[in-house]
């Protein structure tokens, strides 16, 4: 799972000047994040996150490539908390990330 979810990132980053197919590598990203967690609950907000994800695509032409760069950039750091096991930390940053997203 940790190697979808890099690579997802690595899409996101190698379509940052596209911004449809990097959002569509963003959702996808979440929604692995959200099916590696093995949390029913968190399983069961996907439909959640992919309407949000829909509301939010009419802004995508604001978006240049930096903000989908900057976002795989965090999603990377918080991915790194996980592997090392490190709870605390992936949360909060997982925290601050969807307080910038203003979820």
């Amino acid at each position: 799972m940790l190697s979808k979810l890099e690579n997802e990132l690595r899409l996101i980053e190698e379509n940052a000047d596209n911004p449809q197919i990097a959002d569509q590598h963003d959702r996808d990203f979440h929604l692995l994040l959200l099916q590696a967690s093995g949390n029913r609950v968190l399983q069961v907000f996907s439909d959640v996150l992919i309407a949000y994800f829909e509301k939010t695509r009419e802004s995508l032409p604001d978006n240049d490539c930096q903000y989908f760069l900057d976002t795989a950039s965090k999603q990377r750091e918080i991915l790194s908390y996980i592997k090392k096991g490190d709870a605390k930390m992936a949360s909060e940053l997982m925290r601050v990330h969807l307080l910038e997203k203003k979820i």
